[in-house]
């Protein structure tokens, strides 16, 4: 794959630049922080009668059967921001004007997933609301980027921009189901983005990637089977803005050379299986005559760790490496065909492996499509037409008081 044999060429590229020894400082770095970082938040819960920081950090995880901790995001929100920022304060000459631009605004989106993912974490937001609070965030990064990659079409490029950005948001929130499952996902993530950042020499997204993919190999140490730090609201919103930001960066980088649709499609091959996540579970729920806005627990890790009886562990390796197999051979497609029909070979693969695992557990050899009740019948009110009714009565209970 020609891809991966340019990968050695980026580093060398970076470390004519940033100098090997300093890379390996900032990666070790970056590892070590997030092994300390989380190891000090268990030290807080043990003590966080104690030391106020203690009692501001620690939230456990109403839904962990191991009493949990859900503030695995905090190392990974500030350790990959700091990284960032070093990288931009101390070696600006590795951004172009335009990247300088893009990841300031990104650095202040990544200060506001703290805001509304702590307060999630802890009180369990209305999901209307951290819906608007995902979509303003990542409308400030889009704006900025549509102005800077395309300021003719600025308006239409924020469009598309904001639509994927919060469609990856939610696929990041929806594919952190079982342990360590975000952590082998990101990764492949990752790999992908590597692949295609090492194709244009994009040093900021090999920067962003190195920083983030050292913290969750941080975190999985603490995120092993059974798990005890999670990621939560944060942690998860910052893997999707992560994946936001790759994909703007690879974009921008493969707009000067493609044209727009084959750019972006480069852009959201890695994020293939997220887009794929929301779909499939908007989809199913349809069929199934269901509200697609309500939860449920019929994802496919869900049916892997449950019905097939799939450790977290596995069912996690599961899915990773299968999403790796798709998509080193949309990669390798990639090169003789185009990155169009790299994703649409992306897309299928990784549809129909879902509905492989999961199509007898979501519909039970029925498909009943009930579009009206899903979209506008409340699921605890249901509204029967008169003419389905031949005749009712109400009967009225007596209750007496018997004191």
């Amino acid at each position: 794959m020609a891809l991966l044999f340019k990968i050695p060429a980026l580093f060398a590229h970076c470390f004519d630049q940033f100098t090997q020894t300093r890379f390996i400082l900032f990666c070790a770095s970056v590892f070590f922080g997030s092994v300390i970082f989380n190891w000090m938040l268990l030290h807080f819960r043990r003590s966080s009668r104690s030391f106020s920081l203690g009692r501001l950090l620690i939230v456990t995880a109403d839904k962990s059967e191991n009493d949990a901790l859900q503030v695995g995001g905090l190392p990974l929100w500030l350790i990959s921001l700091l990284s960032l920022g070093t990288v931009f304060i101390m070696y600006p000459y590795l951004l172009n004007p335009g990247q300088q631009s893009i990841l300031i605004a990104a650095g202040l989106s990544w200060m506001g997933v703290f805001l509304y993912g702590s307060l999630d974490d802890r009180f369990e937001i209305r999901p209307v609301v951290k819906l608007t609070a995902q979509l303003l965030l990542a409308g400030v990064v889009c704006l900025t980027a549509a102005m800077v990659i395309s300021p003719g079409y600025s308006a239409i490029v924020f469009l598309i921009m904001t639509i994927f950005s919060a469609v990856i948001l939610n696929g990041a929130n929806l594919i952190d189901g079982l342990d360590t499952l975000s952590f082998k996902v990101s990764a492949v993530i990752y790999f992908g983005y590597l692949l295609l950042a090492a194709n244009i020499a994009c040093l900021p997204a090999l920067f962003l990637t190195a920083a983030c993919f050292f913290v969750m190999c941080g975190f999985y140490f603490f995120n092993r089977e059974p798990s005890v730090i999670h990621l939560g609201e944060v942690g998860v919103s910052c893997l999707g803005f992560s994946y936001i930001i790759l994909s703007i960066l690879i974009y921008d980088g493969y707009s000067k050379l493609n044209p727009p649709l084959y750019a972006l499609t480069k852009a959201l091959l890695p994020v293939v299986l997220l887009l794929v996540e929301v779909g499939v579970s908007f989809l199913r729920r349809l069929l199934a005559g269901k509200s697609p806005f309500r939860g449920d627990k019929l994802h496919v890790h869900h049916i892997l760790h449950r019905r097939y009886g799939f450790s977290a562990s596995t069912a996690s390796s599961l899915i990773a490496g299968s999403y790796l197999i798709f998509l080193s051979i949309s990669c390798y497609i990639m090169e003789p065909f185009t990155s169009l029909i790299a994703f649409c070979c992306l897309t299928l693969f990784s549809t129909m492996w879902s509905f492989a695992i999961g199509a007898s557990s979501w519909f039970r050899g029925q498909i009943r499509i009930n579009i009206v009740d899903a979209f506008l019948v409340k699921e605890e009110v249901k509204i029967l037409p008169a003419s389905s009714l031949r005749s009712f009565r109400i009967i009225v209970n007596d209750l007496k008081d018997r004191s």
